[in-house]
């Protein structure tokens, strides 16, 4: 009878880069960007609102 196949040789193990020095961070600034981020999603939500509801009028006329 016929010895099985060897299984194949694990990958060679590789390293890991070392992780760059972590920087200062300015609350103020994040918030800033965090506040306009926000506001931007408000915005995009009372347009895609608007935009919904002007579809609705339509379809509501075109039926008529």
């Amino acid at each position: 009878m016929a010895a099985a196949p060897a299984a194949p040789a694990a990958p060679p193990m590789r390293t890991v880069p070392a992780q760059p020095s972590r920087q200062a961070v300015d609350a103020r600034e994040v918030r800033r960007l965090l506040g306009g981020l926000q506001q931007g999603s408000r915005d995009g939500r009372r347009a895609a609102a608007a935009e919904a509801a002007t579809w609705e009028s339509n379809e509501q006329g075109a039926g008529t």
